[in-house]
């Protein structure tokens, strides 16, 4: 249940990144960098969504969620690395604040 509630974090994680996309040009892309901050990120929510996949009732949207993600995904990588940069670390700043949160409320019901 932790991972699920991650993995919708995640989800509202890339949607923040997205909206964060609308202000940011793609007019001087390279396609061949991916900023580090963006590798964690698509890292992380690969590991919830695989984590999710694997518990018995998984969400009934984690395929509309992971397809929404992979959009995500591929409207970052069209970014110039500095904006790949700023979006993914704003993604991650708050992906790590949702996952210390869910790990500490999960704590306390044990």
């Amino acid at each position: 249940m932790k991972s699920l509630k991650l993995l919708c974090t995640t989800f509202i994680v890339f949607t923040i990144c997205n909206a964060n996309l609308a202000f940011a040009t793609s007019s001087q892309v390279k396609k061949n960098k991916v900023a580090s901050e963006c590798i964690q990120l698509f890292k992380q929510a690969e590991s919830l969504v695989a984590q999710a996949e694997q518990q018995p009732g998984t969400h009934t949207n984690l395929v509309k969620i992971k397809n929404t993600l992979n959009k995500s995904k591929q409207e970052i990588l069209e970014l110039d690395v500095l904006n790949q940069t700023k979006s993914c670390a704003i993604g991650l700043a708050k992906l790590n604040k949702a996952t210390t949160t869910a790990n500490n409320n999960s704590s306390n019901v044990l």
